[in-house]
């Protein structure tokens, strides 16, 4: 069972050099079946209008995702009609 401990969320709109139009970086703190495990998790709107999502815990995994403007949308379509 996982039970959320703490969760900081830190926004940036400045747009970067690198084709990231805007992100915020989410901080969080969870119990994991007795293990407190720390996650950062950062969602970046691209300039073309994708997504990126990459997460990181203190264990030292990593995940990487990033979504075409296509696939994003149909994402908030799927959300916005239920």
């Amino acid at each position: 069972m996982t039970k959320q401990i703490d969760t900081e969320l830190e926004h940036s709109t400045d747009a970067t050099d690198d084709g990231v139009l805007a992100e915020f970086t989410a901080d969080e703190t969870f119990d994991f079946h007795g293990e407190v495990v720390e996650r950062e998790t950062t969602v970046a709107v691209l300039e073309d209008g994708g997504v990126h999502i990459s997460q990181a815990t203190d264990q030292g995994t990593f995940d990487s995702l990033t979504l075409s403007k296509r696939v994003a949308d149909e994402l908030v379509q799927e959300r916005d009609s239920k």
